[in-house]
């Protein structure tokens, strides 16, 4: 019983660092897109 409840507490816990990275590599490729398209209007 103890494993099984602690389980998906672990699991719960090891899913944030994964969505927090995708969140961040997302905001990144957005951020460098309109960088991007800044600097291309600049010119």
């Amino acid at each position: 019983m103890t494993v099984n409840a602690v389980e998906p507490k672990a699991s719960g816990h090891m899913r944030w660092p994964i969505v927090t990275g995708a969140f961040l590599a997302l905001t990144a490729v957005m951020a460098g897109a309109f960088g991007a398209h800044a600097l291309r209007n600049l010119v």
